[in-house]
């Protein structure tokens, strides 16, 4: 949203594709209350206003090009398609049968996109050794934040900052994570450190405590 602001409105019309449940508090959520959003139903194979539009350049920012990828009046248009990491392919183990399935389709639809964007130069060489993308066609764009969304994340944090120290841990519960050598590591320092506190951010199943 930041680079968009660069442009000179009047010549770049940019439209916002997004899944029905979360259009309406969209643009309040990005900070922009002049946006052009339009509701998609993620299970739909059909776009029609999308199709209608006949965009100069499709951009899919969170993970592969799915589903716009598979709507025939939109493939001959450029495609800039988002793939954070390899990791449903170097730790398949970690994956359901199912989710394996879904990621599957999302990396064989990568060769499809004229240009993706990746996070690291790890992630960049996992990509092209496995999927076999051109090293001209993937380009690195590291994580990073926007100062409004920092100052909103970190109002949201000290509005429950513990009462003591604390460590901040901000990661999904998934085994590559390694929580449960999170936990081992936090039981030693409690011995010493008892007023320290531990704080996660991510999704997490219950019994995490338990069981590590």
């Amino acid at each position: 949203i930041l680079l968009l602001d660069q442009f000179d409105r009047s010549e770049l019309k940019v439209v916002f594709a997004v899944g029905w449940r979360f259009a309406p508090e969209f643009a309040q959520w990005l900070g922009r209350v002049n946006l052009d959003v339009v509701p998609c139903l993620p299970e739909s194979t059909t776009f029609p206003v999308l199709e209608a539009m006949r965009p100069d350049f499709i951009i899919s920012p969170l993970f592969g090009p799915c589903p716009l990828d598979a709507i025939s009046s939109l493939q001959s248009i450029p495609h800039i398609a988002v793939m954070p990491d390899a990791l449903a392919l170097d730790l398949s183990e970690n994956f359901s049968p199912e989710d394996l399935l879904l990621r599957k389709q999302v990396y064989d639809a990568l060769i499809s996109v004229s240009d993706v964007v990746t996070i690291s130069n790890y992630s960049r060489a996992r990509l092209i050794e496995l999927l076999g993308i051109s090293p001209n066609n993937i380009h690195i764009v590291s994580l990073s934040a926007d100062h409004l969304s920092l100052a909103k994340t970190s109002a949201s944090l000290f509005d429950a900052k513990p009462p003591g120290p604390y460590l901040f841990y901000p990661a999904n519960d998934w085994p590559h994570k390694r929580h449960d050598l999170l936990i081992q590591t936090m039981l030693e320092i409690w011995r010493q450190r008892p007023e320290m506190y531990l704080v996660l951010s991510g999704s997490h199943n219950s019994g995490l405590l338990e069981k590590a």
